[in-house]
């Protein structure tokens, strides 16, 4: 009796150490870009024309980063600048509106413009 379940842990034990990673790779392989999912989560599509997109990008203008015209396009210009405003106000520098970013973004234009540091 006592083999048996000895035998049942181990079973239990090898499914759980096999599944468990081979569910991680297929979550990698079909979710393998997880940052942008988080970054469609807060602001929504991120091709294209976006209102939301055009709100950060006055708010970046308005607290001095550069990166071209305000038309609602997150574009390289607009990353970069996206990135700058990550690092001076101490979050990772990805260039990803994640939801960390949006919150220093929306104090960042209660505030008016002015800088956090």
């Amino acid at each position: 009796m006592i083999k048996i379940f000895i035998y049942v842990l181990v079973v239990l034990f090898g499914v759980v150490m096999f599944f468990t990673p081979a569910r991680k790779y297929m979550n990698n392989l079909f979710y393998h870009n997880k940052q942008k999912l988080g970054e469609e989560k807060v602001i929504g599509k991120v091709f294209g024309y976006n209102p939301r997109v055009e709100e950060i990008q006055k708010i970046l203008k308005e607290s001095g980063f550069e990166f071209g015209p305000v038309d609602g396009v997150l574009g390289a210009q607009t990353r970069v600048a996206i990135s700058q405003f990550q690092e001076k106000n101490g979050l990772k520098p990805t260039g990803k509106i994640d939801s960390e970013t949006q919150l220093f973004l929306n104090k960042q234009k209660k505030l008016g413009g002015t800088s956090f540091n």
